[in-house]
């Protein structure tokens, strides 16, 4: 009797360290997709940086309007090969987004500013620059400790 109990007892020490090794790594899992890599980081300031210089010629009716989004675009398509992590590609969407409001509201721009659609455009612009800001603009955070 004695050594059935020991083996019930080494049994249930057995499954309860396979549950919680199988909880730690799934615990592991989700750490690790949501983690922000340096190098990702930095090339999103980058991109943010750029997005922003075009939000913030969205009124000029120009050519240095037009190669400022194509800068953004060759950023963005730069850091969309360096999104590796879930949290990385979501923060990539966000950015390509809110270039594409910044180059759809520099199109409206250049119809009649009092347009229903340029309004619109406009609403949203501020909307994605407020959360973009939030996300990179003076960002003090250790992308690693993530």
């Amino acid at each position: 009797m004695q050594s059935r109990e020991k083996h019930m007892l080494q049994l249930a020490f057995i499954v309860a360290a396979v549950v919680f090794g199988c909880l730690g790594f799934v615990k592991f899992v989700f750490w690790q997709s949501n983690r922000i890599s340096p190098e990702f980081f930095s090339a999103a300031r980058t991109a943010y940086h750029l997005v922003r210089e075009c939000d913030d010629r969205v009124s000029e009716v120009s050519a240095p309007s037009v190669a400022c989004v194509k800068k953004a675009q060759d950023s963005l398509a730069l850091l969309r090969e360096t999104a590796k992590t879930h949290h990385e590609r979501m923060e990539y969407a966000e950015l390509d987004v809110y270039l594409t409001v910044v180059n759809d509201c520099h199109r409206d721009w250049q119809v009649p500013a009092e347009s229903p659609p340029a309004k619109t455009c406009h609403e949203q612009l501020a909307l994605f620059r407020d959360g973009a800001d939030k996300l990179f603009k003076n960002s003090t955070i250790d992308a690693t400790q993530q």
